[in-house]
């Protein structure tokens, strides 16, 4: 649950403006499920709840690698925690999002750095930021292997999940939220990519497909501006997508558990989640 009452967000958020920016009045600019943005000035402070600070230094360490791999991205200014907020302030990006400019070159554009990020060599984990993907991996697929039985799910959703689990797995950093609306297209036409809080170390192509084919269609004219961006051959697409709809399964199961232990009153619809997930399968 959110810490603060709107007007005490405001009023922290003053003054981590007062403490980083030399003041400045905040701006609202969205809110999200677990965060909240501001606009002071030429710059953003993303504010979400203490339960979410080692994202934050996520987020901040995922902006840097971007930049260092050639992805125009926002200037991480600073990073911080006043009282149960941890924040993080960033270069305001004036502009138009993906979403309002429209286009496949957009697509192709999500593609191209979902190949950069991909490529980042995760194998052994960041410390203190990232596990080791291959051994979070495991650890995963073992737990959904036990909680589809909870679930009564069929014994060829256990062979789906072991099959991923045994088989050779490239690990990599996912943004974890590739959409148009999360490209800025600025007045001079260059495409900032913003918003890595979901970013993820995993199985790549697979996290950043999964989320993409949770809105858009296998067939569609995005997802082929996608991959002609990432450099994915459809056959190719074809092979792997099996693999990412299992781990849809596993992120269904793991969602049904999270909400039958702590949101009770979401468990029917990420129940109804999970049996789209098992159809999508056939199993």
């Amino acid at each position: 649950m959110w810490p603060y009452s709107d007007a005490q967000t405001l009023d922290l958020v003053r003054e981590i403006a007062r403490i980083e920016l030399e003041g400045g009045e905040p701006e609202f600019l969205a809110k999200g499920s677990n965060n909240e943005a501001f606009r002071v000035g030429q710059a953003v402070v993303r504010v979400t709840g203490d339960w979410r600070e080692l994202s934050v230094r996520r987020e901040a360490w995922c902006y840097a690698r971007a930049e260092e791999l050639g992805i125009p991205v926002p200037r991480v200014r600073g990073r911080g925690k006043l009282e149960k907020l941890p924040y993080l302030i960033l270069d305001f990006v004036e502009g138009r999002t993906g979403t309002d400019a429209g286009g496949l070159d957009l697509w192709r554009r999500l593609g191209r750095d979902a190949a950069l990020v991909n490529s980042l060599d995760v194998s052994e984990g960041v410390p203190d930021l990232f596990d080791s993907p291959a051994e979070a991996w495991r650890r995963d697929v073992d737990a959904c292997l036990t909680h589809r039985k909870a679930e009564g799910l069929s014994r060829r959703t256990d062979e789906a999940l072991r099959a991923v689990r045994d088989r050779p797995m490239r690990f990599g950093l996912s943004h974890g939220d590739l959409d148009p609306r999360n490209l800025i297209v600025t007045p001079d036409g260059e495409i900032v990519l913003i918003d890595w809080c979901c970013a993820r170390c995993g199985p790549v192509p697979h996290v950043d497909l999964y989320n993409i084919l949770r809105e858009t269609p296998p067939d569609s004219p995005e997802m082929d501006a996608y991959l002609e961006g990432y450099g994915m051959a459809r056959a190719a697409f074809e092979a792997v997508l099996p693999e990412v709809r299992t781990f849809g399964l596993m992120e269904a199961l793991k969602d049904v558990r999270w909400a039958r232990a702590e949101r009770p009153d979401l468990l029917p619809e990420r129940l109804q989640t999970l049996r789209w997930r098992t159809a999508e399968l056939a199993l």
